[in-house]
């Protein structure tokens, strides 16, 4: 009856022990972000014509994939990262990620502020490269506008009745 006792005891303060360092863990390192899922289409500016090989970044995730023969990355689950900036007057239901677009003889193309929900596929976001010249800037730098029902609903709950 005693080793019964005590092999319950041991076995209750195991599973303690056990569900005390997940807890911990979780309260230290945070639960993991929400993630959403892209795929993109680098093309040629001036030809239209898809760029394979080329690398493109996501710095958010430190995550790299590079495009097959018909322009496309696969897809890409990115983090959901949540921006604050207009929680005082309007809490936006995404987050936002950067994209860098790189191949040899192409200018560099940075997107900034491209709009991602939790849980959805976003498609059809297509970089168009510049080939280099001499003349070429460093880079093309894209801002994205944010996305199109948030600002409807900022615009709207703002508007005078």
């Amino acid at each position: 009856m005693k080793k019964r006792f005590y092999f319950i005891s041991i076995l209750i303060l195991g599973v303690l022990t056990i569900a005390n360092i997940y807890s911990t863990a979780q309260y230290l390192l945070g639960s993991p972000a929400p993630t959403a899922k892209v795929r993109l289409k680098v093309v040629d500016v001036l030809t239209r014509l898809p760029v394979s090989g080329a690398c493109v970044c996501i710095p958010e995730g430190e995550i790299y994939a590079c495009t097959d023969d018909r322009g496309n990355t696969p897809l890409i689950e990115v983090p959901v990262i949540a921006d604050h900036t207009f929680d005082n007057i309007y809490k936006r239901n995404f987050g936002l990620i950067t994209v860098i677009v790189y191949k040899e003889n192409y200018v560099d193309h940075i997107m900034m502020n491209i709009s991602v929900r939790e849980n959805e596929v976003r498609q059809g976001i297509t970089v168009a490269l510049f080939p280099r010249q001499e003349s070429s800037p460093p880079f093309v730098s894209i801002v994205e506008t944010p996305d199109e029902n948030w600002v409807k609903e900022l615009i709207d709950k703002y508007r005078k009745k």
